[in-house]
């Protein structure tokens, strides 16, 4: 796990992050959650390099969380914005899924069902390791 920030992360290390992310936010009302490709993508693709993007962007919405977090609140930032947002994730995430097996999956998810996707993402991941030699993580 090293494409946008070349550095290896360790997947046990990873799970261990997200698991005692989820356990401390859901008894307060947070619902759970991943360290996020999507929200990873964006904060890249405007620039963010470091940890330090998500340093600041908890320093500017943990305060909105605390003291603005009703819905109406949501409601003030115009759908326009959040489509233009997921519009250049997708974009994003689309560069890199050509190097994968995702675009694969992500046709055959539009074409047929994610059952079948599912499954020959799968066949075809094992493939490529078999081939490659190299292992699946």
């Amino acid at each position: 796990m090293q494409d946008l920030i070349h550095r290896e992360v360790e997947p046990d290390k990873l799970s261990i992050s997200i698991g005692l992310m989820n356990l401390t936010s859901v008894p307060f009302g947070g619902f759970p959650m991943c360290h996020g490709a999507g929200g990873l993508a964006a904060q890249y693709r405007f620039g963010a390099r470091t940890g330090g993007s998500n340093i600041i962007s908890g320093i500017i919405l943990l305060p909105i969380a605390l003291f603005f977090a009703s819905p109406e609140f949501v409601a003030i930032i115009p759908l326009g914005v959040f489509g233009a947002l997921l519009v250049f994730v997708a974009i994003e995430l689309g560069k890199h899924s050509f190097k994968t097996v995702t675009i694969t999956i992500a046709i055959l998810a539009l074409i047929t069902n994610m059952t079948i996707a599912f499954i020959v993402g799968m066949a075809l991941a094992y493939s490529l390791a078999k081939i490659t030699k190299r292992p699946l993580n």
